[in-house]
């Protein structure tokens, strides 16, 4: 396919560190105790008891009195459950795709949005990074990086768009890529825009807008390729 232009903060003080660690230490240290957790993530106390007796996805960390404690990595499990939850994952799948898949907390607690794809799960990042990830297991199916998270702009809305069997997925720029495996399908895209909003249309033209008030129309343009056998 080639496109034709048509024109919260997450740092810790010591009262919500139960575990007395001072406020110097590094935020990956700090364990946090469940009430703390239910208000940084908007969840309810009972909720994240219930995903802990339920699914296991609970705290790991223990304080020295040895009273139970949410450790960065445990919050963004959790994160990543409700998230998932959002988009319609069910509830012991999603917790099954928290615990295998995330491994970097601040990957999972940054911006993103998820859409589910029949039985894998597409994930876009605020750190310019889309993943595909199994529903069954939670393994990676493939991920690709989109853009560089320390110098690109990040556009206000993440979420990626199915039509006509390719993937629209707004980064620095819109990527259009084969679900299976994340290919590149278009070629000739060169807009100096960031995609604040994303519109795709049912025969594979999409708008990119700006905050700005700036608009874009791109549409599909024919390409033919010559196979030798």
């Amino acid at each position: 396919m080639s496109l034709a232009d048509t024109s919260a903060d997450t740092s810790a003080d010591t009262s919500a560190d139960p575990s007395g660690t001072s406020g110097d230490t590094d935020e990956s240290s700090v364990l946090w105790g469940v009430g703390a957790v239910s208000q940084r993530l908007g969840i309810a106390t009972p909720t994240l008891r219930t995903w802990d007796n339920r699914y296991g996805l609970g705290p790991s960390a223990r304080t020295e009195g040895g009273h139970r404690r949410y450790s960065e990595l445990d919050v963004a499990r959790v994160a990543r459950m409700s998230q998932l939850i959002a988009e319609g994952v069910p509830p012991s799948q999603a917790a099954l795709v928290s615990q295998r898949s995330v491994h970097d907390p601040e990957a999972v607690l940054s911006r993103g949005h998820a859409l589910p794809l029949d039985d894998g799960l597409l994930i876009n990042t605020s750190r310019g990074r889309v993943t595909l990830l199994d529903l069954a297991d939670g393994h990676t199916r493939w991920s690709r990086a989109l853009s560089n998270p320390l110098t690109d702009d990040v556009p206000r809305q993440l979420a990626p768009l199915l039509r006509q069997g390719a993937l629209f997925v707004p980064s620095a720029q819109v990527h259009v890529l084969r679900p299976s495996d994340g290919t590149p399908l278009a070629q000739g895209l060169n807009c100096d825009l960031v995609p604040d909003f994303l519109g795709v249309d049912e025969r594979g033209g999409f708008y990119v807008a700006e905050e700005s008030g700036h608009l874009r129309a791109y549409a599909a343009a024919p390409h033919l390729s010559l196979v030798r056998n």
